[in-house]
């Protein structure tokens, strides 16, 4: 049964603003009772000339928060029903960027090495490949659709976890700047998936 993306405008809505309220108040909890009692506290340079402490668990309370949200909009809706397949497919993807917050939590205590977090990541990256998350194909502009073998998906779904993961790494480097570069690439794909017809 087709679904026109405009008729879930209020479902959108009540969404954004459960996981913005929710980012809010997790963001707040974390910084002021979690992250001193387990050592994630900025304790750099930079962070020292602050007047008060930088917390590194911001991106710990969007995750938490927005994947609650996701999950509970998903099944509180029926989209499930209307697109069994692409409901499923959602899966991985949860589950990797749940895991891929994980290994940045992880270098954030343990402080890894380069390669090693690029190691984690990369396998993170693997498994949502095989559990079915992946690029398959592509459009090019007067070449068509451009469709993948196994292996060179593998590669490119890799390279695309690899390169969004770490830039978002690397803009990491003042306060609301990663926070303000997810929301206008999610606002953009939230644009594309309403043209495209793809609620989910």
């Amino acid at each position: 049964m087709p679904v026109n993306p405009l008729d879930w405008t209020f479902h959108y809505a009540a969404s954004f603003l459960a996981a913005l309220v929710a980012t809010l108040l997790l963001t707040r909890l974390f910084r002021d009772h979690v992250a001193a009692r387990v050592g994630l506290l900025d304790d750099s340079e930079s962070a020292r000339e602050r007047e008060w402490p930088v917390a590194k668990v911001g991106g710990i309370a969007m995750c938490a928060a927005i994947s609650v949200v996701a999950v509970a909009a998903t099944y509180l809706s029926p989209l499930p029903l209307l697109n069994p397949e692409e409901t499923r497919s959602l899966v991985p993807v949860l589950f990797g960027a749940l895991a891929m917050c994980a290994v940045g939590l992880w270098d954030d205590v343990r402080d890894l090495s380069p390669g090693r977090k690029l190691a984690f990541q990369a396998l993170v990256a693997v498994a949502v490949w095989y559990a079915g998350a992946r690029f398959g194909s592509f459009r090019l502009p007067a070449v068509g659709v451009v469709e993948l073998s196994g292996f060179a998906s593998l590669v490119f779904t890799v390279l695309w976890f690899l390169a969004i993961t770490n830039a978002f790494n690397l803009v990491d480097g003042a306060d609301g700047v990663a926070g303000g570069a997810a929301l206008t690439a999610t606002l953009a794909m939230f644009v594309v998936a309403l043209v495209l017809g793809q609620p989910m």
